[in-house]
């Protein structure tokens, strides 16, 4: 099967492997997109996410009011006015940038719950879709949420278990292909073999052009957090990690029949506590909200003398817009004191 106008779903739990993935597909030749999310501490050497997907992502779960982390997330409707937005967004930016390009690939842990919003968007474009779904060892995916997030391990486990049993389900009638983040940073060329052997995928850069750039990407100091419980595993997430570790390669009716009896299971539980978790949910975006206000004021507080030029130079714009003239930047310093004294 040819990889031309093909697109590559890359879906896992957050700090999963899948931008490291991402970042090895892109060196592999696969396009990533025009605005690529700026690193961070977390992720120093790139996320491999497009930041308007992320974006538009985003808008669509504070529209229904939720968010990534929410433990109990709510349906989103295809046909409802806050999905047909997120859809039409996701259409545009898909003509664009998928244009000429043999190969193109979205990277977003969101895709685990919101792949079936994008289901008519990729039949509208006659886009060819595969899925990539990168798995990790749940208990390091809770290590690096607690380093990161701060989060419990009891509640890394259930999104661990939800972002997992979401991504299966919904790729079920896709390519797809799993892969661990183990066997990507053990032997990234046997890893991308058996993922272009199993979609039928020719990667557009030779792999033996791109190995020691791959090579030094993948250094050992991408693992942080060791494969270790530090209290016992939910039974549910246990059983889950055990069939997809023993039946990943097979892909077969025990993996599946396995994953929806624990899907079952774990949403009639959580419908049970639909009520506390929604409230839980909104309560931590209003803390965050405000510690994000807190941030902002505290880096004010902190150089008030760069606060003060930043203000000048709005205050100094907004006169010279309400006189008519070319709203520009204060750039001198005899130009702020003016301001400030008018």
């Amino acid at each position: 099967m040819s990889s031309s106008g093909r697109l590559l779903l890359i879906l896992g739990m957050h700090r999963s492997g899948t931008s490291a993935l991402a970042e090895v597909l892109a060196r592999l030749g696969v396009s990533l997109g025009s605005d690529p999310m700026p690193t961070n501490e977390f992720n120093p050497r790139g996320f491999g996410e497009h930041r308007e997907i992320v974006r538009i992502h985003d808008a669509l779960l504070a529209e229904v009011g939720s968010g990534w982390q929410d433990l109990a997330p709510p349906e989103i409707p295809c046909e409802s006015s806050a999905a047909r937005r997120a859809q039409s967004a996701l259409r545009e930016l898909l003509r664009r940038d998928t244009a000429g390009a043999a190969l193109f690939g979205v990277k977003d842990p969101r895709l685990c719950r919101l792949l079936p919003l994008w289901r008519p968007v990729l039949a509208s474009e006659r886009l060819e879709a595969a899925a990539l779904i990168v798995l990790r060892h749940p208990a390091e995916v809770a290590g690096s949420l607690a380093h990161r997030d701060a989060f419990a391990r009891s509640r890394s486990q259930a999104l661990w278990l939800d972002h997992v049993l979401s991504a299966d389900h919904a790729t079920r009638e896709l390519p797809r292909a799993f892969v661990w983040f183990d066997s990507l940073l053990r032997d990234w060329h046997e890893a991308l073999t058996g993922i272009a052997e199993r979609l039928g995928i020719v990667w557009p850069r030779d792999p033996e052009a791109a190995r020691d750039e791959i090579d030094a990407f993948l250094s050992p100091d991408l693992r942080h957090h060791a494969r270790e419980w530090r209290e016992p595993p939910h039974p549910w997430v246990e059983a889950a990690h055990g069939l997809l570790r023993d039946h990943w390669e097979s892909d077969d009716e025990v993996l599946r029949g396995g994953l929806d009896r624990i899907r079952r299971d774990f949403h009639v539980a959580r419908a049970l506590f639909e009520t506390d978790l929604r409230a839980l949910g909104r309560s931590e975006r209003r803390t965050q909200e405000l510690e994000r206000r807190n941030r902002k004021l505290e880096r004010k507080l902190a150089s008030p003398r760069a606060w003060a030029r930043a203000f000048l130079r709005s205050r100094l714009a907004t006169r010279r817009s309400r006189d008519g003239q070319y709203p520009g930047p204060v750039t001198t310093r005899e130009e702020a004191e003016a301001a400030h004294r008018r």
